[in-house]
């Protein structure tokens, strides 16, 4: 798959976490990489996907592949994939829309209720794909395909802060 990376894509609301279209204003910008600083040494990477029909992420929100080839995404592991995409970071997305995924950086992931391993701020913690959709589980040790990345602190609403890590065939 061709590199997708864009030096300076245009966000109509500023940011990426609350960009939501339900066009493209550009043809070939579907699977676009931009980067976005969110704060001092905390740089994110954003994947612009389309929503599954039917498929209305939050904040927080584990996105699994769906169909890679046009990067369309759904909750967790409910994708013909099985494997993640990337964290929704818009409040409440309109099924079908068009919203940037975060897939670097450290920024805060959706987990189940009653993790098997609690999230801390030790790093040794490991954000995986959780079997609830759209939702991360925590374990001591990783498989790799699902890996979403390590945690860097407590679980706070069922929120807490990943650092994102995930696999991109374009990195």
């Amino acid at each position: 798959m061709p590199s997708r990376s864009m030096q300076s894509p245009y966000f109509a609301s500023g940011d990426p976490e609350t960009e939501e279209m339900t066009t493209l204003y550009a043809p070939g910008m579907l699977g676009t990489i931009a980067q976005f600083e969110r704060a001092s040494n905390n740089v994110c990477k954003y994947r612009l996907v389309k929503q599954n029909t039917g498929v209305t992420g939050i904040v927080g929100n584990v996105m699994g592949w769906f169909a890679r080839a046009t990067y369309t995404v759904g909750l967790g592991a409910s994708g013909t994939l099985g494997l993640p995409a990337g964290i929704c970071r818009i409040a409440a997305a309109t099924a079908a829309s068009y919203i940037w995924i975060c897939t670097r950086g450290n920024r805060g992931v959706l987990f189940q209720g009653s993790p098997t391993v609690a999230p801390d701020a030790t790093g040794a913690v490991q954000a995986v794909l959780g079997a609830t959709g759209g939702q991360a589980n925590g374990v001591s040790t990783a498989n790799v395909a699902l890996h979403l990345g390590s945690c860097t602190g407590v679980t706070a609403s069922n929120i807490a802060p990943v650092q994102l890590s995930l696999l991109d065939a374009d990195d």
